[in-house]
């Protein structure tokens, strides 16, 4: 009698084990879907300002209107030629990627601005179209020699290539940590970003670079160094600041480029590469291609009596 007591009550305490561990179970996994449904209720950020209108909107509108007010300065000067032609295409292309790009991964610019600012911002973005105007118009000259072309295509895909791939990885990593963790300060240094810190504004300046290097004049280039340095440089700056708050950003910092990719400790040998590298494009582009360059080369071989 006492033996079928005690076999009860083991099963009964059994029951009331098993018991406790689907109700734990339950309320694990109502508290992961409390979670989830907290983080896809979360509201996107708002617009900071009190303006009409938004800093990415007014980006946005250059971006739609620059391949017409290209196509349109073709029609107007009936320009048809081989640099007019390669510029329309490129930038018209680099439009079209921008606008799918901030699609696919929404723009954090969502600072509003007053009318003042707003029209300041895209007459700034305009002065971008001032190469084309210049090619377009038949300012300077219309038939560039093949190597610069070359270059030109290669700085372009590589500087698309780059910028997307980063923005790419960017999105998909903190989308993934946040659907783990909304609240963890996560530190992307991996892939795209293991060597520099913004490998998507080397690849904005790659890009935009491409444009000035379609033609030999020196004024397009002085023009998109100032643009380019007042509205990344300050960026730049913020997202430091940013990343010093994250477990990991100290040696972070060191271990990565501000901007150029380091890929060495020894800052002698990064100098020496970059200030090589710069040398041999300006020298390029001064001498007015490959060939050209290798005649002067030999020449100067030549008059100093080693050959």
């Amino acid at each position: 009698m006492a033996k079928g007591k005690e076999k009860k009550h083991q099963k009964q305490k059994s029951q009331d084990k098993d018991v406790g561990k689907k109700n734990k179970r339950k309320h694990q996994e109502k508290k992961n879907k409390q979670r989830f449904d907290k983080q896809e209720d979360v509201k996107p950020e708002k617009s900071q300002g009190t303006g009409l209108f938004t800093v990415s909107g007014c980006l946005l509108f250059v971006l739609w209107t620059s391949p017409i007010i290209n196509a349109y300065l073709i029609y107007e000067y009936g320009n048809i030629l081989i640099n007019a032609l390669i510029w329309t295409t490129m930038y018209t292309l680099y439009c079209v990627i921008s606008l799918i790009s901030h699609a696919a991964f929404p723009s954090a610019m969502n600072d509003r601005v007053n009318i003042i600012v707003a029209i300041l911002i895209i007459f700034c973005n305009y002065l971008y179209l001032y190469p084309g105007y210049q090619i377009i118009t038949r300012q300077v000259e219309q038939e560039s020699h093949k190597e610069r072309l070359a270059a030109s295509l290669i700085m372009f895909v590589f500087g698309i290539f780059l910028t997307l791939t980063s923005n790419c990885q960017k999105y998909f990593t903190l989308q993934a940590i946040k659907a783990q963790n909304p609240h963890k300060k996560f530190l992307i240094k991996e892939g795209m970003f293991k060597w520099t810190r913004n490998p998507n504004y080397l690849g904005e300046i790659l890009t935009f670079f491409s444009f000035c290097n379609l033609y030999s004049n020196w004024d397009s280039w002085i023009l998109y160094s100032i643009l380019l340095f007042s509205s990344m440089y300050p960026m730049m700056l913020k997202k430091d600041e940013s990343l010093k708050t994250k477990e990991g950003a100290e040696e972070y910092l060191k271990s990565s480029g501000f901007l150029l990719p380091k890929f060495t400790t020894c800052w002698l040998v990064l100098f020496m590469t970059y200030i090589n590298i710069i040398m041999f494009l300006l020298c390029l582009n001064l001498s007015g291609g490959v060939e050209k360059m290798a005649k002067n080369a030999i020449y100067m071989i030549k008059t100093c009596g080693i050959m």
